[in-house]
Parts: C-alpha cells; structure tokens; sequence
C-alpha cells in the first residue's frame, strides 16, 4: 500500500518529525504568499496555481520528499491499487475542489445568466459541437503520436483533457487584468462553460471506456456493455437520464430548498454571520456526498443547485464572501501542490521508455494550439456572446487542463484493469498535459503583456483596442484598478443580464 506523506531525505528523520516538517512549510508557503499575493497575482498575475505545482515539486521526490507517492520514496505515481493513499487523495480532494469550485462558478455568474436566449446559444455551442471536436482532435493527436495506443485509449485521453478546467480559468478570468480588460460578457461566457462543461465530460469517458472494454482483449467489468447496442443503450439510460438528468434534479431540488430555507432564515434571524460565510461550501459538500453515494454526476448536481441558488438577485452575493473565496483558493493551492507532489518525471524523461520526452511534449503543444481555438473560430458566428476578433481568440486559446483531466485521468484509471499498462500511462500523459497547461495559461497573461512592452503594435492587433497595457506592471490598489478598468476585450456596455 502507497503512503502520500513519506519520510524526507534525511533517514534518521521519522515520518512524526516529516509531517511536522510538512506542515511548517505548507504554512510558510501560505504566509509569504498571501503576504506578497497583490504583488504576485494583483502585479505580475501569476495564478496561484503556478507557484503551489511548483512547490508541490519541491516537495515532492525529486525535492525534499516529504510528499511522496509510495513508502519506499520511489519516484512518480504507483499504479495500481484502489487503495493506494496517494490515489484516493488526488482523487477525492479533486472531486471535492471541482465541486466546490462549479457551485462558486454558478453563484459568481449573473443572476439568471442562462435563462437568456443568446446565453443558451452561446453556450450550447460550446458544450456540444466545440467539446466533441476538442474530444476528437485530441484523440486523433494522440493515436498519432503516443506509440502502441488503441483507438479507444486514445478516446479516453481525449475525453480527460477536453473539458475546460474552471479552477485554472477561475484563476485567470477572476483576476485584476480581466477585471481590467476583459470584457464582463466574455468573462461571464467562460465561467459558465468552464463550470458547465467538466460535468458534461462524463459522457465521453463513459463511452470511450465502454469502446475500449468492447472493442478490445481487455477484461470488462461487469457495470460496462459488451455490444454497440448495449453502449447506445447504456448511454442513454445509466450515462444521460440516471447521471445527468437525475443529477440535475437533484441538484435544482436541492439549491430550490435550500434557497427558500435561507431566506425565511435570513428572514427571521435564526443564521449567523459565521454560518453563512460557509453555506456554500456546505452545500457543495452535502452535494458531493448525496450524488456519490447515489453514483450520480455531482459536478451538474453542483452548478444546476448553484444556478438556482443564485436565480434571486441577491443571493450570489450573499453565499460568494471574501472568506469562501478565500477557502477556494486554499483548496485550489492544495490539490495543486499534491500534483506537483507526484508528478512522475522519472517516466517523462527516461531513455528506454517507449513514450519519449518529445512524443509528449509535441502532443501537448499540438493539444494546447489545436484542441479548442480553431472550433471556437469554426462556430464563431453562432456565437451571440462572442463578438469581436479578439474576443474570438481569448475564447480560444483559454481553455486550461487541469483538475477536472487530472479528476477524470483517476477515474479512468480506476475503472481499468491494474494489470492494463494503460491503467498507469493515462495518469502520466495527462499529468504531463495538465502540468505544461498550469504553466503555458498560467503565464499566458503576464507573457502577453511582457510582449507588449517589446512590441506594442501587439495589443491592438490581438485584443482589438489601442490603449497601453504596460501600465498593467505598475503597482495599483484594488479600488484604484476597479475605477480604471478599461476594457480590451470588446466594449463594456449595458448589462445583458437583465429578464
């Protein structure tokens, strides 16, 4: 059995003492960054989840080892077993951030953001025609390029990687340079799909795992159908009514009384202060344990019953506090400093290993250039929300990998047999997409704005305004940045949130 926390280099060092260790820099980290946060994400714009990979790798074993994957010390991911202790934590406090981080994307949105036609259009979309080419383009860059891959496993790394990731997009459109310069429609068009589209990957793993188990000599279990006809149906009633239509209800049940409780609470003054600066995050959890229990998908159940939540004006203000943003983004440096923990460098960069460095490397960039921006272009004139050129580009190019692949990389690996080489290879090629994807969109923003001091003449051309953007480095307060926004992305005019 693995161990997440492991002993440090030192042998003499016991693990009481490692995790002691463990917890003095994970606090230190947490309060050198949130002394120097405005400098770092309010200045520079670097993403918390940046730094935290970062220093998940420091402690991880090709650092101090004081996270590590298995007992031994040994370096990068342990395959196999259901019960291996680095397993079930990337695995459940994934699920959990991903919860949490869909109901604040719902509660962050306009108040009935989806009940607007142009809204449904847009995101319609983007869910269905833009995410089934991002699922297939991976895929084919996949069988092309990863040696000894089956049509179906390479399906299934297409459906990890080809949702948005809302933590990392979070991390980038919640931030003072969107604030600034991006439009607030378009930063309301990615907040929704991100937090709408990591629950609808569920259908394009379950069925590229019901392919693989079909149509290969892999050993199926029992929950998954043998034939076309058993998948189609299959889909239809376990994948798309029990899993996404009955998640749904849950989810509108759930956020409808919920919100009728906290108003005649609110009403009567039987809630705190305190209570409510968590409610949210209760509510994701409650989620999380009521829709996994019922094996039910609990990123709908999550966003459906935070879009009710929030359908009254003010309850999104209410339940979005400083404090709940605050515990996102401790979840958020959490789970990406478990990453960087196990990332299986050993595996990326050995001689003899039949998926070379540059296989994986020329896939992610080939994923990164070509998995979203040219459907995104392709539908750009169905798009009611999506206007301008540039607007156009942002849409395309941030689009980030991140927890919701790693969630769905631990799902497929579980579902797989132990003794399938490709139960431990899905792992390692998405978190190699998603470790390079934390870094290119983490830095997309500060890079962007590097260039245009060097080049000026950029700005207009890519984000189709004339304003400098080089003042962007200068140190500003936060009520000084929001009397200064100045839109980049498309003009700012009167909300398209009114009903």
């Amino acid at each position: 059995m693995g161990h997440f926390f492991s002993s440090p280099i030192d042998p003499e060092i016991d693990r009481h003492d490692a995790v002691s260790i463990l917890l003095l820099l994970i606090g230190a980290f947490f309060v050198f960054f949130g002394l120097a946060s405005h400098v770092i994400r309010g200045r520079f714009f670097v993403p918390s989840a940046v730094l935290a990979t970062l220093f998940g790798i420091l402690l991880g074993p090709k650092g101090f080892k004081l996270l590590a994957s298995t007992a031994t010390g040994s370096d990068g991911w342990v395959s196999g077993d259901e019960g291996d202790e680095a397993r079930s934590f990337l695995l459940w406090t994934s699920r959990l951030v991903l919860a949490i981080q869909v109901l604040s994307a719902a509660l962050t949105l306009p108040s009935r953001y989806v009940a607007l036609r142009k809204n449904q259009i847009t995101l319609l979309v983007l869910l269905l025609p833009v995410m089934t080419l991002a699922w297939l383009v991976s895929a084919g860059f996949a069988y092309l390029i990863i040696p000894d891959v089956h049509w179906a496993e390479a399906l299934i790394i297409g459906a990890c990687v080809g949702p948005t990731d809302p933590v990392l997009a979070g991390a980038v459109i919640k931030g003072h340079f969107a604030e600034r310069h991006v439009d607030e429609k378009l930063r309301n068009v990615l907040l929704s799909e991100s937090g709408m589209n990591d629950g609808l990957g569920t259908p394009f793993l379950y069925l590229s795992l019901s392919l693989l188990f079909a149509y290969s000599n892999i050993k199926m279990p029992d929950e998954f159908p043998s034939t076309g006809g058993q998948i189609l149906a299959h889909m239809l009633v376990s994948v798309v009514l029990y899993n996404f239509v009955l998640a749904m209800l849950v989810g509108l049940f759930v956020g409808w009384s919920l919100r009728k409780l906290l108003k005649i609470s609110k009403d009567k003054g039987f809630i705190d202060e305190n209570s409510l600066l968590v409610f949210s995050l209760a509510i994701a959890m409650m989620l999380v344990g009521i829709t996994s229990i019922l094996d039910m998908n609990q990123l709908v159940a999550c966003f459906v019953a935070g879009t009710v939540l929030n359908w009254r004006h003010d309850m999104g203000a209410v339940l979005q506090t400083n404090f709940v943003e605050g515990l996102d983004n401790v979840l958020d440096i959490v789970i990406f400093t478990a990453l960087g923990s196990v990332l299986p460098f050993d595996v990326w960069f050995a001689k003899d290993a039949p998926l070379s460095f540059g296989r994986l490397a020329l896939f992610s960039l080939l994923v990164l250039l070509f998995r979203r921006l040219p459907a995104v272009l392709a539908f750009s004139r169905v798009l009611p929300s999506v206007e301008k050129f540039g607007e156009k580009i942002f849409l395309g190019w941030m689009g980030p990998i991140g927890v919701g692949a790693l969630y769905y990389a631990l799902e497929a690996s579980e579902k797989i047999p132990g003794s399938i080489d490709f139960e431990k290879q899905v792992f390692e090629i998405v978190s190699f997409l998603v470790f390079i994807s934390v870094i290119v969109h983490g830095l997309s923003i500060p890079t962007f704005l590097a260039l245009t001091l060097v080049f000026p003449g950029l700005a207009p051309y890519l984000l189709g305004d004339r304003r400098e953007v080089a003042k962007d480095f200068g140190p500003t307060s936060t009520e000084q940045a929001y009397n200064e926004r100045q839109p980049l992305l498309g003009e700012r005019g009167q909300s398209d949130t009114s009903v």
